[in-house]
């Protein structure tokens, strides 16, 4: 564990300047998605929320008119992911969580309202989402990275993105906002906890599919189900026990080992995340010095995304999380 720490520490200094960045040779670009977790890693490590406020703002100076963030900035070359935008809410919620600071909160909900609402826009009558533009990246795992879709468009993946985002918000909108919101977000988050089960969860097999046919199921749905909320208690257990132990669904790669361990804690099974470090146990025996992108054949193979045991260890393991904004409780 103490190697795992120092080989973490390490990547996510390497990835972390004036800006973070994913990794320091190939793209040098600060990402949402990989932003949010080396945020969350430089909050418990260092105890240092600056880095983390900056991405913060530099991101929504890249807010565009149909409301999208740039999923990489500072940059002169824009890119859309659908997703990373609502990571950017999820980032703008763990600062709330462990710095407070309600006045720059304040500041920047207008960017999230922007954000949430296009995915608003899109909403079937039953509150699912229809496929959203641009590149609907979720995780190397799967073809190009993207959600899979149905030909109607459907997917589990967007509509529970969306359903995390709604519930971030609305705390968000508690501490620094407005009660307009957090009612509208509350009302939209209730239609999507109907909808979901009656579209991806599948009985035969106890899980929720990728897609309603049921026909392609991977554990990232399954994992955000439990984030969510929408299974709970034992029932969250066992299907993360089944996500964990059914072969036959998409693997997570590096990047989502970070969701599969706050899914494993929000089922109440943290006293299992040490029986889960193999991934990152097998890359030392192969002697990386810092954490690859996805594997050890990955393009890069220093990676910040892959710090999140810096993150787990202490949040787990050690138990230590804020349980009010400002960490005012813990």
């Amino acid at each position: 564990l103490n190697k795992i720490l120092e080989v973490g520490e390490r990547t996510i200094r390497l990835c972390a300047h004036d800006t973070y960045m994913d990794c320091p040779y190939y793209e040098e670009s600060q990402f949402e998605g990989d932003t949010r977790v080396q945020a969350l890693v430089s909050y418990v490590l260092f105890g240092d929320a600056s880095l983390g406020k900056n991405a913060i703002e530099q991101f929504s100076w890249s807010l565009n008119s149909e409301g999208f963030l740039s999923a990489r900035y500072p940059t002169n070359s824009t890119y859309y992911i659908p997703n990373y935008s609502l990571y950017w809410i999820g980032m703008l919620n763990d600062y709330m969580m462990y710095a407070g600071d309600p006045g720059f909160i304040r500041e920047k909900l207008p960017v999230a309202r922007v954000i949430l609402n296009y995915f608003l826009e899109r909403r079937r009558p039953d509150g699912t989402v229809r496929r959203p533009d641009y590149h609907n990246f979720v995780d190397w795992a799967f073809p190009r990275g993207e959600a899979p879709f149905d030909e109607q468009g459907y997917s589990a993946l967007v509509d529970l993105h969306l359903l995390l985002a709604l519930q971030w918000a609305m705390d968000i909108e508690q501490y620094a906002g407005e009660p307009y919101y957090q009612e509208k977000y509350r009302a939209a988050a209730a239609k999507l906890q109907q909808a979901i089960p009656q579209h991806y969860w599948q009985p035969g097999r106890q899980l929720y599919a990728d897609t309603p046919a049921g026909d392609r199921y991977s554990v990232h749905t399954n994992h955000l189900a439990i984030l969510t909320g929408l299974t709970a208690g034992e029932a969250a257990s066992d299907l993360m026990h089944l996500a964990l132990t059914d072969s036959t669904l998409t693997q997570p790669t590096v990047y989502w080992q970070f969701y599969q361990f706050e899914a494993l804690q929000a089922a109440g099974l943290g006293s299992e995340y040490l029986d889960h470090l193999n991934l990152w146990k097998t890359m030392l025996r192969a002697g990386v010095t810092t954490w690859p992108e996805t594997s050890l054949r990955s393009r890069s193979e220093c990676h910040a995304w892959g710090a999140s045991p810096n993150y787990h260890l202490y949040t787990i393991t050690a138990g230590i999380r804020p349980a009010a904004p400002g960490f005012k409780a813990v």
